[in-house]
């Protein structure tokens, strides 16, 4: 009797002590919060991103749904025309004539699409004490220089950019402005239709697509998408796209921009831009 109620005792201690044993706690879990959105991730409608030079610097414009904001890194996407020039028949003209009594044969085009910094947008709107030459930094443009050899109106209208077959899905070939001087019995003969891509860079030199005497050995242009603007009503139609090409400056050095990207409003409506006479 004694030993089955020491054995009791045991095991009735036995299971005080086990029960009494520290409750093991789940280990934490710890959460890790996504990383923080760097410079180049593209989180905005309007962009444009693209690498360059030897350093393939990545270069990320975005303008935000605020562009009221003061953040003074931010972006204007801005679209407009490049040009919009009467081409004139030269041939066999005295050097004394005047360009407003010669023979309109068409008109040059340039829808053009650009991203602008905060500085840049705030002179043109009178709202900075900075020169132009200042604020004119870290903007990068795409334009669609179009010859229409058989308008001789004396008026561009919607038909024109209509009619435009630069803005189109697909590849696009490389365009040119041409050399702009109407006294030059040549005018435009240099001039193609097609896309040309400009970048004042940080340091206010400008690069560009279209420089002579070089032209394009690598690059490649792609519209993705066109379609109408029914976003903001601030263009014509929205683009996109992808790109890479070499931009050269005035005095034939080179930099290539590859693995671009962009969304862009193009085609502005045709009373902000001048009105040939």
């Amino acid at each position: 009797m004694g030993r089955i109620f020491q054995i009791s005792i045991i095991a009735i201690s036995l299971l005080f002590i086990s029960s009494c044993k520290p409750v093991v706690e789940p280990p934490e879990v710890i959460i890790v919060p996504d990383p923080e959105p760097t410079q180049h991730y593209i989180d905005q409608f309007y962009y444009a991103q693209f690498t360059w030079g030897k350093s393939t610097d990545t270069i990320t414009m975005q303008e935000p749904l605020d562009t009221s904001s003061v953040d003074t890194t931010r972006f204007y996407q801005n679209s407009y025309e490049l040009l919009s020039l009467p081409i004139v028949d030269t041939t066999d003209v005295d050097k004394n004539t005047l360009i407003k009594d010669l023979d309109t044969i068409g008109w040059v085009y340039g829808p053009s699409a650009a991203m602008v910094p905060f500085r840049f947008e705030e002179f043109l709107r009178g709202n900075s004490d900075r020169t132009l030459t200042q604020v004119t930094r870290n903007i990068f443009r795409i334009s669609f220089p179009y010859v229409q050899k058989n308008d001789t109106l004396p008026f561009w209208d919607i038909q024109d950019y209509i009619d435009n077959p630069s803005i189109v899905e697909g590849p696009i070939n490389w365009g040119r402005i041409g050399n702009g001087n109407p006294l030059d019995t040549i005018w435009f003969n240099d001039q193609r239709n097609g896309v040309m891509i400009s970048y004042t860079d940080r340091n206010g030199e400008v690069w560009e697509s279209d420089n002579k005497p070089t032209f394009q050995p690598f690059g490649y242009f792609q519209i993705d998408s066109v379609y109408a603007n029914f976003r903001d009503g601030l263009s014509y139609n929205i683009i996109s796209g992808q790109f890479a090409a070499r931009l050269y400056n005035s005095v034939g050095y080179f930099k290539d921009m590859k693995g671009g990207k962009f969304r862009m409003r193009i085609l502005t409506d045709i009373t902000l831009g001048p009105k040939p006479e």
